[in-house]
């Protein structure tokens, strides 16, 4: 995360996003920084 959020800053990348994730990862990620984007997982 700490790299993403430099890339962002620096313009590099405009979004932060995690796709088919579970909650406990979700929360793993928010916990050590900061997510534009959010796609939860889908399941059968």
């Amino acid at each position: 995360m700490e790299a993403l959020e430099a890339l962002k800053t620096a313009g590099k990348i405009r979004a932060i996003g995690a796709s088919n994730t579970s909650v406990d990862d979700i929360k793993a990620y928010v916990a050590a920084g900061h997510l534009d984007a959010i796609q939860e997982e889908y399941a059968w």
